[in-house]
């Protein structure tokens, strides 16, 4: 993994430019004119290769080189209740520290979010390095840690020769304050670095329920029959194996917040803008849209922005909801033939999601944070305004409010799309052996 340090950051930044395909010594063995003998065409001076400034600090890395470590532990239990039957019950856990984490360095101080917020991103004098660089400075670190508990079972049994068959299954629950599925590091930010534990809860790779179940039958060869119907009807093996499991979570965040008259850009005032903050949630809303119409997965009534006060992240949790689970049935069907003494063949049929059953992503698919995106937004004006002061009275200005007013979630949200890559799919073979 790189963090991208070399390059990002002065004296590495300053911008070569190339005037009328000058200047660039290397790319040609044809000695050419320096940068410098060229002149402005507005000015008139002189022009060199390379800009004024070196650029603003955007990048760094902590200087505590602590290495990530995961502790694991389990126990387990196994008896056979008769021969070739097996039950196995255990318990394994793990607890990862010191995972790598990215925070931003210019994030906004809480004590002055209000602020920050009311002025809608404006008043970059309240970022600590804004005399360097007024955006956002990503700082790797390693501050993640996670954990995860779980109760495993497995079963298996084989009867005579004919029949196998195997199932297994677990309840587990992964918590980790960083996402857990790291791009370069840009996965496992730290939402608020004044706060590690503000991105806290089910992790983006947390399956609550897992099961998984095979079975191997082998048809009698027939061996007492005539030649046609031993050949054509004995030897078959059948087999299948079914994969059930729960979604993973994913966290929903304010994607935007559109008042008339006032183009909200960040609600938090953290520093992060709109997408990673979090609205807040709605008792007594389920999580599912009960019609899921349009595919629509998320119920967007379960988040609110009403008494959303600003300079705040929001009460919903990381890992809220989950999305679609996997419901999928494999199934295949081969016959062994004796063609000659050396000779072998196999006919094979792979059914792939014998049932074409759907299989979705979970909404917003591809973020690494695990963020769903909800919309809001707000008539705001004279008879409705959006937000409210510090006394309580409405007001339409943004630089005035302390919290919203009156705020509806966009009505689509948290769509969901199939995932290609699971849709029924069936494959014949012919195998030959010599």
């Amino acid at each position: 993994m790189t963090d991208g340090l070399g390059g990002a950051n002065p004296p590495f930044v300053g911008n070569f430019k190339s005037n009328n395909g000058n200047g660039r010594f290397l790319d040609s063995t044809d000695q050419l004119p320096a940068c410098a003998n060229f002149l402005d065409p507005t000015s008139k001076l002189p022009i060199g290769c390379y800009g004024l400034g070196l650029g603003n600090a955007s990048v760094g890395t902590e200087l505590t080189a602590r290495q990530p470590y995961t502790l694991q532990w389990n126990v387990s239990v196994q008896h056979e209740f008769m021969k070739d039957t097996r039950l196995e019950v255990g318990y394994v856990a793990s607890r990862t520290k010191n995972a790598q984490s990215k925070y931003d360095a210019n994030a906004i101080n809480p004590a002055d979010r209000l602020a920050f917020a009311q002025s809608n991103q404006s008043l970059n004098s309240l970022k600590p390095f804004n005399a360097i660089n007024s955006g956002n400075i990503a700082v790797y670190g390693y501050h993640g840690s996670a954990s995860y508990d779980s109760l495993q079972a497995a079963f298996n049994t084989r009867f005579r020769h004919d029949l196998t068959f195997a199932a297994v299954y677990t309840y587990s629950k992964t918590i980790s304050d960083v996402a857990l599925r790291s791009n370069n590091g840009n996965g496992n930010l730290l939402l608020d670095p004044f706060n590690l534990g503000a991105m806290r809860g089910l992790a983006t790779i947390d399956r609550p329920q897992i099961f998984g179940a095979n079975l191997i039958y082998n048809t009698p060869a027939l061996q007492d029959m005539n030649r046609i119907v031993r050949h054509s009807l004995g030897d078959w093996q059948l087999s299948t194996i079914v994969n059930v499991s729960s979604g993973t979570p994913y966290t929903p965040v304010i994607n935007g917040f559109s008042a008339a008259g006032s183009d909200v850009k960040d609600l938090s005032g953290i520093g992060l803008g709109n997408g990673a903050y979090r609205p807040d949630i709605v008792a007594g809303q389920s999580c599912r849209n009960a019609s899921f119409k349009n595919f629509q997965w998320i119920n967007p009534n379960r988040y609110t922005l009403n008494g959303f006060k600003l300079g705040t992240i929001g009460t919903t949790s990381a890992g809220d909801c989950f999305g679609p689970g996997v419901a999928r049935a494999d199934f295949s069907v081969a016959k062994n033939f004796s063609i000659t003494e050396r000779i072998k063949m196999q006919f094979r049929m792979d059914f792939f999601n014998l049932f074409n059953h759907p299989q979705y992503n979970n909404p917003n698919n591809g973020n690494t944070n695990g963020y769903a995106n909800i919309g809001f937004s707000a008539v705001n004006t004279a008879g409705s305004p959006a937000f409210l002061t510090a006394n309580g009275t409405p007001t339409t200005s943004l630089a005035n409010a302390v919290s919203i007013a009156n705020s509806s979630p966009n009505a689509v949200v948290g769509q969901v799309n199939a995932d290609n890559q699971r849709d029924r799919q069936i494959q014949y073979s012919l195998r030959f052996t010599f």
